[in-house]
């Protein structure tokens, strides 16, 4: 796992969209079921991914479990960038 990737997601959601700085989230808490995530929410951080880490994010990314979690979202761009 990078843990680059793993920052740069958690600090994006803690600034972004929790506004909150200090904002702890865990790698694989639901980031829907936890509230932390709405589907407002999703398309900035759909946003954000693509632009920072240069993947496409497609239909079945958004209907599966790639953006549910941090670790999720880390293994979906690790494997896009493999």
């Amino acid at each position: 796992m990078d843990q680059n990737i793993r920052n740069a997601i958690r600090e994006f959601l803690s600034q972004e969209i929790l506004l909150d700085e200090t904002a702890e989230i865990k790698s694989d808490i639901n980031l829907f079921q936890s509230g932390i995530l709405d589907s407002q929410g999703l398309v900035i951080l759909v946003g954000f991914l693509e632009r920072e880490f240069n993947i496409e994010i497609g239909a079945e990314d958004l209907a599966g479990n790639s953006l549910t979690t941090i670790s999720n979202i880390e293994d979906l761009i690790i494997k896009r960038h493999s």
